[in-house]
C-alpha cells in the first residue's frame, strides 16, 4: 500500500470514531447522573437500553432519570418495560405508580 492510500485509510478510521459514536457504558450513564447531568444521563440510558434491550436495570435507571426530568409518561413506560424484564427488580413497582 502506498503512503497516499494509507494516509486515507488513517483519515476514515479516525473520523470513523465520530460517525459511528460507541454506547456509552452503564458506570457513564450513573456519572452523568451523579453530576446532575440528567438530560445527557436519560440520553446515555436510552443509547443503552437501544444496544442491551432486555437489560431490566437500564430500563429502571432511564425511568429514574425521566422523573428528575418530570417525563412522568415516558418514565411509567420505562418502569413497565423494566418489570415486564424482571418483576423482582427493587423498587419498580414503587417508581411506576409515583410516575403515574
Amino acid at each position: 500500500m502506498n503512503k497516499k492510500a494509507i494516509f486515507y485509510l488513517a483519515i476514515v478510521f479516525f473520523l470513523s470514531g465520530f460517525v459511528f459514536a460507541q454506547t456509552p457504558s452503564p458506570a457513564e450513564a450513573v456519572a452523568l447522573q451523579q453530576q446532575g447531568k440528567y438530560p445527557e444521563a436519560a440520553d446515555a440510558w436510552q443509547a443503552i437500553t437501544k444496544a442491551n434491550p432486555r437489560d431490566a436495570a437500564a430500563f429502571a435507571s432511564l425511568g429514574v432519570v425521566l422523573s428528575k426530568l418530570e417525563k412522568y409518561e415516558d418514565a411509567s413506560t420505562a418502569y413497565r418495560r423494566a418489570i415486564a424484564l424482571d418483576r423482582k427488580l427493587p423498587g419498580m413497582q414503587l417508581n411506576l405508580g409515583l410516575a403515574e
